[in-house]
């Protein structure tokens, strides 16, 4: 027999997402992995070279990457 898992009241089982790609000042992206983040921000700015392109940390608002 399986027992139940209790999850506590409003959890939703899913992690905050602590780190954000911007793109020119716009979000374009929010992601729980910092290396996740860091590859998007990667591929978008071989898309558009131009482009600034930022990884944040969320909780403290500050730049990790400017790739």
């Amino acid at each position: 027999m399986s027992q139940a898992q209790h999850k506590p009241e409003g959890d939703t089982g899913t992690a905050p997402r602590a780190f954000e790609v911007r793109v020119d000042g716009g979000a374009h992206g929010a992601f729980r992995d910092l290396r996740d983040a860091i590859d998007a921000a990667r591929i978008v700015k071989l898309e558009r070279p131009q482009a600034m392109v930022r990884v944040l940390d969320k909780s403290t608002g500050q730049i990790v990457v400017e790739p």
